[in-house]
């Protein structure tokens, strides 16, 4: 499975856990469960963007490094955003091209 197809799967799964969850609190009337499916559909959501986008992102821009590098000093500044910002960080690793990815040339 390549790494486009697992970002849609995934993008479809917080899309569909979010839905249920969302159904799940109408029907319930629970506090935690509006946020829940709030965090899924919002995730889901960008993750499918990212899907839509993944081959222009194939190679990462430069102004993406300067705004990781600005993130990273609002987290140092705001420990509390560490929640957000490690597993985007993550994603930014798992995502990122690697060598071996790269369409090889022919002599």
């Amino acid at each position: 499975m390549s790494r486009s197809t697992a970002l849609g799967c995934v993008a479809i799964g917080l899309l569909v856990v979010g839905g249920a969850l969302q159904i799940a609190a109408v029907s319930s009337g629970t506090a935690a469960m509006p946020m829940a499916s709030a965090t899924c559909l919002r995730m889901g959501i960008v993750l499918f963007a990212l899907w839509l986008a993944y081959d222009d992102l194939r190679r990462i821009p430069r102004w993406l490094l300067v705004g990781l590098l600005v993130v990273i000093g609002m987290a140092v500044w705001q420990p509390r955003l560490l929640v957000a910002v490690i597993p985007i960080l993550l994603a930014v690793a798992a995502l990122r091209p690697r060598l071996s990815d790269r369409p090889k040339s022919r002599p």
